[in-house]
């Protein structure tokens, strides 16, 4: 039961602090660049971490 109530609080978190992160990315005038960047180094994280962190 640890683990699973430790991913959804880890989830939980996750999505707190992406939605602010893209909250304050959409403030400046290059906005889509700034939300679109964010996103990839995100998703490029989570790739090398899951297939090379064996």
């Amino acid at each position: 039961m640890k683990p699973s109530l430790l991913a959804f609080v880890a989830g939980i978190l996750l999505t707190v602090a992406l939605e602010e992160m893209l909250t304050k990315a959409h403030e400046r005038p290059d906005s889509k660049w700034a939300a679109l960047f964010l996103s990839g180094g995100f998703a490029l994280f989570t790739f090398l971490s899951v297939y090379l962190g064996e």
